[in-house]
């Protein structure tokens, strides 16, 4: 054999290895792009359940805030939680001025929402603060009552009115069937399933054992969405008692040193008065213009009036009779 030149055989077991090389990398290459594409998948899926969870807790608490706001009777209160499942708030009128229950379900149907549900397909939960219920037994509603629950954890919060819940998929002994549904332990866990005796709620990372998630209702907030549908029932009220010809005028505001809540005649600043023929005896007094919840609720302690000192009167004028034609 001369120097330099190999022998077809060598030649040949060469190209071989090189082939089976290349086989080799080509296949590396397939395998690794499979795992690159089903790890991509599972995060595809994975932001997407978390998303669709995110977009229905903001649902729900912005469905929440909604209702608080617009409450005929009591605005700043809620409904309570649904116990059966159905998606309709249980009545306080039905047990006797109180919540069954300050937990259960988010009542979507009677929030008028979606049947919203999690990225696990799961309904959401609620935890409602007891003096918050939609029932004048609740007591004084107003933005200076606070809420009484509390959140621990990776998101801590306190002053809470109401908290949803995404429970997520079952989490070790959990049971989610039809005879299990309404029970919060086989949803939400960590704390979370009892909660609500101490009104201390739990948020952290999702784990093996704990994977709820949860959006707070502060004071922050739901008042301030509920103060400017009170503002505008303060300035209608004003603006249909000075249209009435008896009384063109607004009334004179409350000083904060008084008691009764009347108004006075030279008081330009202070609260909305719930009186006025007690301070201004020659105007009448509100009728209907002002809301019963407004004084019910003391919402002139945390409201200020301003009026114009040529914009009041105390004389009331009486239009002349009528003559015949």
């Amino acid at each position: 054999m001369m120097a330099g030149k190999m022998s077809p055989k060598v030649s040949r077991e060469i190209q071989q290895r090189g082939i089976a090389l290349i086989v080799v990398l080509v296949l590396l290459g397939l395998l690794v792009g499979v795992l690159v594409v089903g790890f991509t998948g599972d995060l595809a899926r994975q932001n997407k359940k978390g998303q669709q969870t995110a977009d229905s807790l903001a649902k729900a608490k912005e469905a929440l805030i909604g209702r608080a706001a617009s409450d005929i009777n009591r605005p700043g209160s809620l409904p309570c939680p649904d116990i059966d499942n159905d998606g309709s708030a249980e009545s306080p009128v039905a047990y006797g001025g109180v919540c069954p229950s300050y937990i259960g379900r988010f009542p979507w149907r009677t929030l008028g929402v979606p049947d919203l549900r999690d990225g696990s397909g799961e309904r959401l939960w609620y935890a409602l603060t007891a003096n918050f219920r939609d029932h004048p037994t609740g007591g004084v509603l107003n933005s200076d009552t606070p809420g009484q629950l509390n959140i621990v954890g990776t998101a801590p919060a306190s002053n809470v009115i109401a908290i949803v819940f995404a429970p997520g998929p079952v989490v070790g002994s959990q049971v989610r069937d039809g005879a299990n549904q309404n029970n919060v332990t086989n949803y939400l866990e960590g704390g979370n399933e009892t909660g609500i005796a101490t009104n201390t709620f739990v948020t952290g990372q999702p784990t093996d054992a704990f994977n709820d998630a949860l959006l707070p209702i502060t004071s922050d907030a739901l008042f301030p969405v509920v103060e400017m549908r009170v503002l505008r029932e303060m300035r209608n009220a004003l603006v249909v008692y000075r249209s009435n010809i008896l009384h063109p005028y607004f009334p004179g505001a409350n000083p904060y040193t008084d008691g009764t809540y009347s108004c006075n005649y030279l008081t330009y600043q202070g609260r909305l008065p719930l009186n006025i023929n007690l301070g201004c005896a020659a105007l009448a007094d509100w009728g209907t213009d002002l809301p019963v919840w407004f004084g019910t609720n003391n919402w002139q302690n945390v409201t200020y009036y301003v009026v114009s000192p040529c914009q009041i009167g105390v004389v009331a004028i009486v239009p002349p009779p009528l003559t015949a034609l």
